[in-house]
C-alpha cells in the first residue's frame, strides 16, 4: 500500500491486510487476535443486526465472543458495549458489488442506515470481480471513500 496515496488508510494497514485476506477466503482468526486486539491501541467493533434493518456496532475483544446471528453471521452479543457512531473512525462495510465512484450495493440496508449516522470513513469490501461500471444509487446513499479488493486499494474520490 502506497502511504502517499493513502495516508488515512496508512494507520489500518493490518485490518487492511485482513480485509483483503477474507476476500480470498483465508482463515483469518490468529492473524486478528494476535494483530489487531493486542496491544494494537485500537477498539474494535463489530456491527449487531437489530429489527427493522437496525445496526450497532460493539466492542469485542476477542473472535470468540462471536455467536451466529442473524442470517448465519458471526455478531457480538447485545449485552457488549456499544460504540457509538460518531466514535467510529473506520468502517469495513461488505459489498456485492462496487462501482469506481464509491456506491456500494450492500445486504439490505443496514450499513446504509448506519453510514447516515456516521463521519467515519467508509471502506468497502467487494472481489474484483464484482466491481461494475456504474451503480444505480439513490440521493441517500453515501459513497464510501476508498473500495477494497483481494488485488487493489482503490480511493474513490481524491477531493475527500
Amino acid at each position: 500500500m502506497d502511504k502517499k496515496k493513502i495516508p488515512f488508510l496508512a494507520r489500518f494497514r493490518g485490518w487492511i491486510q485482513a480485509a483483503a485476506a477474507l476476500l480470498t477466503n483465508i482463515h483469518l482468526p490468529n492473524f486478528v487476535q494476535g494483530k489487531l486486539y493486542q496491544g494494537s491501541g485500537k477498539t474494535v467493533c463489530v456491527p449487531l443486526c437489530g429489527k427493522g434493518g437496525s445496526m450497532t456496532a460493539r466492542k469485542i475483544t476477542a473472535l470468540s465472543e462471536l455467536q451466529t446471528g442473524h442470517y448465519g453471521i458471526l455478531e457480538p452479543s447485545d449485552t457488549e458495549p456499544e460504540i457509538a457512531p460518531e466514535n467510529i473512525d473506520l468502517i469495513l462495510a461488505p459489498a456485492l458489488s462496487c462501482d469506481r465512484k464509491g456506491y456500494r450495493l450492500g445486504y439490505g440496508g443496514y450499513y446504509d442506515r448506519f453510514l447516515s449516522r456516521t463521519n467515519a470513513v467508509c471502506a468497502a469490501l467487494c472481489a474484483s470481480q464484482r466491481m461494475s461500471a456504474a451503480l444505480p444509487h439513490e440521493a441517500f446513499d453515501r459513497c464510501c471513500h476508498y473500495i477494497i479488493t483481494e488485488r487493489e486499494v482503490l480511493r474513490t474520490d481524491e477531493s475527500r
